[in-house]
């Protein structure tokens, strides 16, 4: 325990191998409430130890991790849409349009 106290205070973390890492937090100054009373009060600013479990640890609990996203999704460009209007002729086609030499004479 005293090797730990000595690491944190001079790296500000502890390394367990294979289990995880105890790291030094600041926390902010910040206004709180006394529940009894309701009166707002001031919590000063002050160094906690977090404890950060190593994925292998949580592994070894919990079993290999389990695929929880979902697949990706096409990009909008590929994906065919549901109100899709039908495409439109080709210029050539339409009504209107300018005809073509070949096509403006007629046997």
């Amino acid at each position: 325990m005293e090797l730990a106290r000595r690491e944190l205070a001079r790296n500000q973390e502890f390394v367990l191998p294979g289990l995880g890492a105890l790291r030094v937090r600041n926390r902010k100054a910040r206004i709180g409430r006394n529940p009894q009373t309701g009166e707002a009060i001031q919590i000063p600013a002050k160094k906690v130890v977090r404890f950060r479990a190593y994925s292998s640890l949580g592994e070894l609990l919990n079993g290999p991790p389990k695929a929880s996203r979902p697949a990706p999704r096409q990009p909008e460009a590929d994906r065919p849409s549901l109100w899709a209007r039908p495409e439109a002729p080709e210029a050539s086609e339409s009504p209107g349009a300018p005809q073509s030499a070949e096509s403006a004479e007629s046997p």
